[in-house]
């Protein structure tokens, strides 16, 4: 075994899918896949070789919708989707190792190895720096037609890398970074590249002479291992560790695990045992030699599973540290050797999704897990999404499920899963909200005012009088536009305006009347109100109706003076008024433009008069002492004893006045007092007495004389005072 040259070969533990569909007709497109494991590792005596994809940046590449780019462009690209970041490292101590970074082609690829850019970066310290076999003697990156085909036998592709490891070079590592497009000059309308595709593949090969490796005797009594490989891919690493002698991590894909131990002496046996943990490595019992019956079936199992004489044993991982103890027998079972195996089963860096979408509605594209980019279109009427998903793994977190308030126009959700790992994916959903078509009443308004519908496209408002301006409004919520707004002048009766609205997605556009109703003029209020001659009361308000003034009784007459509030209202009961004496109601009714009518009452009260004077006083055939005055109350009148009874003549200054004369009649001898007493309109009495003085009588006549049968001639008048009369002889008396 130890004397056998062997080629190694690491097989590709990620493909690298390139596809360009219908190249020259509208838009080449292109995606990298990654598939397979992410590590490949194989051992020759003490050289480690490990071929594996990172898991940070370089996490694969997917480019979609790409169109030809300039190499400045292409060398830059950054992030997840746009580069592939790998490792190689190493671990020798007997002999050079060369290895070769190979890209091949598929079987089914059609695609010209001339339209793919392939641009190759050492990125190990942290620095990106150029490697020169990418780029051509013009200083150009080259395509992969450029590179050189590989030597390699039974293998084709291009060789776009080559380095030897030197021998006792102790951990190696080199990291590197692909990037690949379109050249920027592809004619698209060649046939040579109209509706190729293809896949690319990247592996890396390595071989070493095992010759060169030095070699020892077979010792009986050796119990050293030469070489432990995990699912004969993952070779372990020899340590210096009082824990344990030999590590390996494997990815977490990796459940399982042969471990296969290859003895110095290929005579020895080994025995496997899985530990719990570290602790039970003294706790355990030591494991008994195996009997020779025992060791010839462990050596034709051993030659049975391998040509390498490997034991294998499988067993389950957990994620994290698993311990396992290998017990080594020498050939002649003198001596037994113990080793502690550690194999590191890494944590998942998967951050693929079982499912991934928004509820209701189909991303584009469709869910995959090699796409970080999708957009989802929704109608304005959608005001929230629900962003829905499911793991694939349960160690996996997601971030960003959920609802969301959404805009109009792009809403961006971005949803990030975190592998066991710490490992992170961004997701970008970009939500569009269309525009609304909403071409309805609803986006017009007036200011102040509720719109109601009168007919057909006809919406209106009533305002008052008092009104004389309104504003018509874009109230719109959705964007839409409304021509026709602004302040308008209001006339009485109706007022039409027109408006036009078109909804934010331009699509629907509607026309509408706006008709304004202002009413006509209600103020049947006075802002002023006063008589000629009178004082009201309470003082005028335009809100009191009812009011009362006292004139003298001379007043016979008052004008009324009325302002209404409104120009436009008409005023009746306004003007001269005459009064009478007492209360007079005078109504001043206002009228306002609509109608309505609003009565102000005014009692107006005249005084009664209160003139008891006399205009003329006299007695009938004499003469009264003084002479009349209608202020002097007293007089004096004399008649002869004949008289009894006297007129007395009277005249009232005040024609509501009224008099009664009192002593004038039956008159006596001597002094006699006749009253005229005149009662005024208001009750208001005065007395004008006149002292009547009856002469003492004087008459000596006789008023009436007769003889008894006997006629007296002339007849009798008392101032006659001689008579005859003649009688019979035989009156004798």
């Amino acid at each position: 075994m130890k004397n056998r040259n062997k080629q190694i070969i690491i097989s590709l533990l990620l493909i690298m899918s390139l596809l360009l569909i219908t190249v020259g007709v509208s838009i080449s497109f292109f995606s990298y896949v990654r598939e397979g494991s992410r590590e490949n590792s194989i051992e020759l005596g003490t050289i480690t070789f490990k071929y594996t994809e990172n898991g940070g940046v370089g996490n694969g590449i997917s480019i979609k919708d790409a169109m030809p780019i300039s190499d400045e462009e292409g060398k830059v690209q950054v992030g997840a989707g746009n580069v592939f970041d790998f490792k190689v490292e190493s671990s020798l101590s007997r002999s050079d190792l060369e290895y070769e970074i190979v890209a091949e082609t598929t079987e089914n690829s059609t695609i010209p190895l001339d339209a793919i850019k392939f641009y190759l970066t050492d990125i190990t310290s942290g620095i990106e720096e150029e490697i020169s076999s990418s780029i051509d003697i013009e200083g150009n990156v080259k395509t992969l037609a450029d590179y050189s085909d590989t030597l390699i036998k039974n293998t084709s592709g291009k060789t776009v890398y080559q380095e030897t490891i030197l021998k006792n070079t102790k951990g190696y590592l080199k990291e590197f970074r692909v990037r690949m497009w379109i050249r920027e000059d592809l004619d698209w309308t060649d046939e040579k590249y109209m509706g190729k595709q293809g896949a690319i593949r990247i592996n890396v090969y390595a071989n070493s002479d095992r010759n060169m490796a030095a070699t020892e005797p077979t010792n009986p009594e050796d119990t050293g291992v030469e070489r432990v490989v995990a699912n004969q891919k993952y070779l372990f690493t020899s340590v210096s560790n009082e824990e344990y002698q030999y590590t390996v991590t494997v990815p977490n894909e990796v459940n399982t695990v042969d471990i296969d131990i290859i003895p110095a002496n290929a005579e020895a046996t080994v025995e496997i045992t899985a530990l719990d943990s570290l602790v039970m490595v003294d706790t355990l019992p030591l494991v008994k030699p195996l009997s020779m019956k025992e060791m010839n079936a462990a050596v034709t199992r051993m030659s049975t599973a391998s040509s390498l004489s490997e034991t294998t044993e499988e067993f389950n991982l957990k994620v994290g540290e698993n311990y396992f103890r290998a017990k080594v027998t020498s050939a002649n079972q003198e001596k037994r050797e113990e080793y502690i195996l550690r194999v590191v089963r890494e944590e998942s860096g998967n951050t693929e999704l079982e499912s991934l979408g928004v509820e209701g509605y189909s991303l584009v594209p469709s869910y995959s897990n090699d796409n970080n980019l999708y957009e989802v279109e929704v109608p304005y009427e959608t005001t929230s999404v629900e962003v829905v998903g499911s793991k694939k793994e349960e160690t996996q977190t997601i971030v960003g499920l959920g609802r969301y308030e959404l805009e109009v126009g792009a809403n961006v959700i971005n949803v990030k899963v975190t592998a066991e790992n710490g490992t992170t994916r961004e997701i970008q959903i970009t939500v569009n909200r269309k525009l609304s078509n909403d071409a309805s009443i609803e986006n017009v308004g007036v200011a102040g005012y509720h719109l109601m519908h009168i007919e057909n496209n006809i919406y209106g408002v009533s305002v008052l009088y008092e009104v004389e301006r309104i504003t018509i409004e874009n109230i719109s919520t959705t964007g839409a536009v409304v021509e026709g707004i602004g302040e308008k002048e209001l006339k009485v009766g109706n007022n039409d305006y027109e408006v036009k609205v078109t909804s934010a997605s331009g699509e629907v556009t509607s026309s509408y009347i706006i008709r304004i109703i202002r009413g006509k003029d209600t103020d049947n209020t006075l802002s002023g109100l006063s008589l000629t001659n009178c004082t009201l009361t309470p003082e005028f308000s335009s809100n009191t109706t009812s009011y009362s003034c006292t004139v003298e009784n001379n007043v016979t007459s008052t004008t009324v003076t009325a302002i209404a509030n409104s120009s436009e209202a008409r005023i009746s009961g306004d003007g001269e008024h005459s009064l009478n004496v007492g209360e007079n109601v005078i109504n001043v009714t206002v009228t306002a433009q609509n109608g309505s009518q609003k009565i102000y009452t005014i009692a107006v009260t005249r005084k009664a008069s209160s003139d008891a004077t006399l205009k003329s006083l006299s007695v009938a055939g004499y003469t009264m002492e003084p002479e009349f005055d209608s202020n002097t109350t007293d007089y004096t009148v004399t008649v002869s004893y004949s008289v009894t009874n006297i007129t007395v003549n009277v005249s009232v200054n005040h024609s509501e006045a009224n008099y009664e004369v009192v002593g004038n009649s039956d008159l006596k001898v001597g002094s006699n007092v006749v009253e005229v007493i005149v009662i005024a309109e208001d009750g208001t009495k005065k007395i004008y007495t006149i002292t009547v003085i009856r002469e003492k009588d004087t008459d000596n006549t006789l008023s009436g004389l007769s003889l008894t049968n006997c006629t007296l001639t002339p007849d009798f008048n008392s101032n006659t005072t001689s008579y005859s009369c003649t009688v019979e002889n035989s009156v004798t008396s």
